[in-house]
């Protein structure tokens, strides 16, 4: 019992040929010959059969090949090996998966990665609310906490108070732990030292509080919440790696 590959070209044909894998084992009466989707040159595949030198040659000019070709070849003789009789369409998928391993992984990456972008612009995120509430009032479309639409002449800046903790049906009063002033045109960073972080066992939310200013005036005012919570690899009790929550 055997894992093989040869060509359908005759050696006297010039050119390049499909190069095809035989699964072969009398015993597990298994005989299929499948393509591998690979070609390969005609004169040189015959001369690489029946000389040691050119074969080693082969096999340093066409590296990524060979690669492909001893993983099938191992991966099918280890079936085989194990008393199993791999049926035509399992061999079709291990020959595809080897053969074509590398557009498999871009497209995946791509995958992976298109679905991070859509996911980050759904993500809220500071500068977008912001954004939007400025936006919204440029536009005509913010409306204050009577329900009117807001038209108080123009705005000069953002007030933004993040506190400990968030109550949707009241205020939080306590002293906030960070704060900054916004001005527009200019970028709004709020840094907070060692932040309460999120989990499921101990969801911490802090109560944004973001208010738009005219001079000491506050003219509008709206109140949310947000969490801060951290996703990285780490390794468990047994060595696996794995996605931790706030490094757990």
């Amino acid at each position: 019992m055997a894992t093989s590959f040869y060509i359908k070209a005759k050696p006297e044909e010039k050119g390049f040929a499909t190069l095809f894998v035989r699964v072969q084992s009398f015993k597990l009466k298994v005989n299929h010959r499948l393509s591998t989707h690979m070609e390969v040159s005609i004169p040189t595949w015959y001369k690489a059969e029946s000389d040691v030198k050119a074969m080693k040659k082969f096999r340093e000019k066409e590296p990524a090949m060979w690669a492909k070709l001893d993983k099938m070849k191992n991966t099918l003789d280890t079936i085989l090996s194990e008393g199993t009789a791999p049926t035509k369409e399992k061999v079709v998928t291990i020959i595809n998966e080897i053969v074509y391993a590398d557009v498999l992984k871009e497209q995946e990456e791509a995958l992976a990665k298109a679905k991070a972008a859509e996911e980050e612009a759904k993500r809220m995120t500071l500068a977008k609310y912001i954004d939007g509430f400025i936006k919204s009032i440029e536009n005509g479309t913010r409306l204050t906490e009577k329900g009117t639409v807001f038209t108080d002449g123009p705005a000069d800046g953002l007030e933004i108070f993040l506190r400990e903790g968030y109550d949707a049906d009241k205020p939080n009063e306590t002293a906030p732990v960070a704060t900054v002033k916004a001005v527009p045109g200019e970028p709004v960073r709020l840094t907070l030292d060692n932040p309460r972080l999120w989990s499921p066992e101990t969801p911490a939310l802090y109560e944004l509080d973001i208010r738009l200013k005219q001079g000491n005036k506050t003219l509008d005012q709206v109140r949310g919440y947000t969490a801060f919570r951290k996703s990285s690899e780490v390794t468990d009790s047994q060595g696996f790696k794995r996605l931790g929550l706030n490094n757990e």
